[in-house]
């Protein structure tokens, strides 16, 4: 039992592992376009563009269908 548990939370996580870079990058680039200046050497640079981040529009939400 402990198994299916720990396989479904370990799927939960990977969602909001991959969710959290989402966020972080769509913020990067939104808070870019007020502020005009490049994103710092230390930071990741995101891979994709604002307009690609705004488009998702359906997040994966266990227990709501």
């Amino acid at each position: 039992m402990w198994i299916l548990r720990f396989s479904y939370v370990e799927s939960l996580l990977g969602i909001q592992e991959k969710e959290s870079v989402w966020w972080l990058n769509s913020c990067l680039l939104y808070f870019q376009t007020f502020s005009k200046m490049s994103i710092p050497e230390s930071v990741e640079k995101p891979d994709k563009t604002l307009e690609y981040y705004m488009g998702i529009n359906e997040l994966y939400m266990p227990g709501h269908h």
